[in-house]
């Protein structure tokens, strides 16, 4: 059993203590209240804008700002962010009640935010209620944390280690909170150095990135994964992506992943590799979507559980050049003349979907402007505004 409670031993070379938990997250919730009459119905919104979390670039702090408000409502004390010394990344929980705030570096800190908005449901309809932000007594320390993925309640963080030094490790963190705010915390490893990842599924199974044997012995300098196994919670290896030479079963030079419902998706170089886990039966099913084009790769995938399509961003190329593939989640291809959007020698920065209900796309791009498109309408341009100089990402 290589699950443990509690703290990780030595030659993980993590730690997790119970010490007092670029980038732009927005958290926004949406509830519908029906009010209802003898002659008419009527669907009333409560809207709140949500939440901004912020860092500067400049600073290891984090500022929370409140868009109804309009002003800040938390930042990050100065006894909070002694040692991390960088400018933090920022990932919300599978809960969407929480931010992981993750300093990056070869002595890496998590800590997480609660952010202070929720629903509270009355029945018949659901009250939008806001507490200040809270730092949570959550303190995770490790050699490089990097890629976050959230699911089935539980948050995977995985550290990718050091080539030839220090271990790559995992860490799962339980997302559904007590009373008390207190987490849950298990772990797999050590696993060889890799900039790999981990994603919770369905029944206490997970997926574990495999690494490129070269990189620990030195043949190699290539850090990225090669493939996956999947793991039940004993740790036991239930089905495997790992099999070179198997475009179904393999993904070399992995980067870039996301989740929507019961589809996994990763970038490969070829083509990215869709997993589909059914919980009802504990089936597994993996095959590879070639791309429509070579010389070129998708490195991010944006999903949204209320839209059908994974948005990849595909890049590459000499002159580079940049796109954004939608793929119908589940499908064997994707058609290259309806659901690649081009953008030439103009790279996005930043994308993603509008997180309430994922009827917005919006892309920052390197010239300055931020693109949003209409995803229920066609995916046409709904707008562009040039909001920045031009950006080096």
């Amino acid at each position: 059993n290589r699950y443990k409670n509690s703290s990780l031993d030595a030659s993980s070379r993590v730690s997790m203590t119970s010490l007092s938990p670029t980038c732009i997250v927005l958290a926004c919730l949406k509830t519908t209240m029906l009010l209802l009459s003898i002659d008419d119905a009527q669907g009333v919104e409560t809207c709140t804008f949500g939440r901004l979390f912020v860092s500067d670039g400049l600073s290891p702090k984090v500022v929370v700002i409140d868009l109804d408000w309009g002003s800040e409502v938390y930042a990050m004390p100065d006894s909070a962010t002694i040692g991390a010394g960088n400018t933090p990344a920022m990932y919300r929980s599978s809960d969407a009640q929480h931010m992981f705030i993750n300093y990056r570096s070869a002595q890496g800190v998590v800590r997480m935010i609660k952010i202070g908005i929720a629903l509270e449901s009355h029945g018949d309809h659901s009250d939008i209620t806001k507490a200040s932000p809270t730092l949570l007594d959550l303190n995770i320390t490790g050699d490089m944390p990097t890629h976050f993925s959230t699911g089935n309640q539980k948050t995977a963080i995985f550290f990718d280690g050091r080539k030839e030094s220090v271990s790559s490790a995992l860490v799962f963190v339980d997302t559904e909170l007590s009373g008390k705010g207190m987490l849950q915390k298990f772990y797999y490893g050590p696993i060889d150095p890799q900039h790999g990842n981990a994603v919770p599924l369905a029944n206490d199974f997970f997926i574990i990135s495999q690494p490129n044997p070269g990189y620990k012995s030195g043949t190699s300098n290539d850090s990225l994964s090669i493939g996956f196994i999947v793991v039940d919670k004993n740790g036991n290896t239930v089905y495997s992506m790992n099999e070179a030479g198997n475009p179904d079963k393999s993904c070399p030079s992995y980067h870039g992943h996301a989740k929507r419902g019961a589809d996994d998706v990763f970038g490969c170089a070829g083509g990215f590799l869709s997993l589909t886990h059914d919980p009802s039966t504990n089936a597994f099913t993996s095959r590879q979507i070639k791309y429509h084009d070579s010389g070129r790769r998708t490195g991010a995938f944006f999903a949204h559980d209320r839209q059908p399509v994974v948005v990849g961003q595909h890049s590459g190329g000499t002159p580079a050049q940049h796109s954004l593939i939608r793929w119908s989640a589940g499908s064997a291809s994707y058609d290259a003349q309806r659901d690649v959007l081009d953008f030439g020698p103009v790279r996005p920065c930043g994308a993603g979907f509008e997180l309430a209900l994922g009827k917005a796309f919006a892309a920052l791009l390197t010239n300055g402007s931020l693109a949003v498109y209409d995803v229920e309408s066609g995916w046409g341009l709904r707008n562009s505004v040039v909001g920045a100089d031009p950006l080096v990402c």
